[in-house]
């Protein structure tokens, strides 16, 4: 992994902490990142996330008036918005496999605990680039393929990735 240029990549980070914010910035900064927008209010992150199409979002889990998780169900539950199928990237201090868990099937494509480093976020960033993973769209779930293992199952009742670039209702 390793080795990209970043410099083109438009980011959006929705955190309601002025200190990580500089942090994060610093960080995406050192990385070559031209095109950051950040917001602390994620109300107003949601607006700006549909003004114009994103490569990456951060978004903090535990914010008001709404927290990480709402925010990640509003964009990709919405079949109309400009991001549907942006990576979202979730950052948080709590690290349970359930809070994972909980992140992942509200649509986020990475977990990233805090303290983030700048190696944390080159490696999350990359993993996004070399890996990505399918998306999925049902009636209650629009993300990344939850499975860590993709079987070759194809039967009648094989769920069909949605392409990364088209959005299907």
């Amino acid at each position: 992994m390793g080795g990209y240029n970043f410099s083109q990549l438009r980011i959006l980070l929705v955190d309601d902490n002025d200190f990580f914010r500089q942090v994060m910035s610093q960080i995406l900064l050192s990385l070559g990142v031209r095109h950051l927008q950040y917001e602390k209010d994620p109300e107003k992150g949601l607006e700006l996330a549909s003004s114009f199409p994103l490569d990456i979002i951060f978004v903090d889990w535990v914010m008001t008036p709404m927290n990480g998780l709402n925010f990640i169900r509003k964009i990709r539950l919405d079949p109309q918005h400009i991001n549907t199928l942006t990576p979202i990237i979730m950052t948080t201090s709590y690290s349970t496999a359930g809070c994972v868990a909980r992140a992942r099937d509200a649509g986020s494509n990475a977990f990233l605990m805090k303290p983030i480093t700048t190696r944390s976020v080159s490696k999350c960033l990359s993993q996004i680039i070399e890996k990505p993973k399918p998306f999925i769209r049902t009636p209650t779930y629009c993300g990344p393929d939850r499975r860590f293992k993709i079987d070759t199952f194809e039967g009648e009742d094989r769920r069909a990735p949605t392409p990364p670039s088209s959005t299907t209702s």
